[in-house]
């Protein structure tokens, strides 16, 4: 039982903190895609390329 809601706290928490960062993330990719500086890029295909390339290297 303890666990579970541990578990739950934990997850709510991360979950937050990886929407802020995805919001933070959207903000500066459309900033700097409609400067024309960058292509547009999803967001969480970014982050996921990212983590990615990081694990791969490794």
């Amino acid at each position: 039982m303890y666990n579970e809601k541990l578990f739950s706290l934990l997850t709510d928490v991360l979950r937050e903190k990886v929407e802020s960062i995805l919001k933070e993330l959207k903000r500066e990719i459309d900033r700097e895609s409609s400067k024309g500086t960058i292509r547009y890029i999803a967001p969480y295909d970014l982050l996921l390329t990212m983590v990615s390339l990081n694990i791969f290297i490794l």
